[in-house]
């Protein structure tokens, strides 16, 4: 099964109030980057690599400040 059919399954799965929350959580995700300007490119750069580094709860109360 693509990661789309399980997506697809995930979604119709859902309870309705679910719905709006994942709603939020996607509805950013399908922005084309071409559509935004430069400035939030790079932020959105900047974001992915730091998703891909593992973060110790130290780290993150010092980063957070939490």
């Amino acid at each position: 099964m693509s990661d789309r059919e399980r997506l697809h399954h995930l979604i119709d799965d859902l309870p309705d109030f679910r719905l709006s929350s994942a709603l939020a959580l996607l509805e950013p995700l399908s922005v084309q980057e071409d559509e935004v300007d430069s400035e939030t490119q790079a932020f959105l750069a900047a974001a992915r690599t730091e998703m891909a580094e593992p973060l110790s709860v130290a780290e993150f109360r010092r980063r957070y400040r939490f």
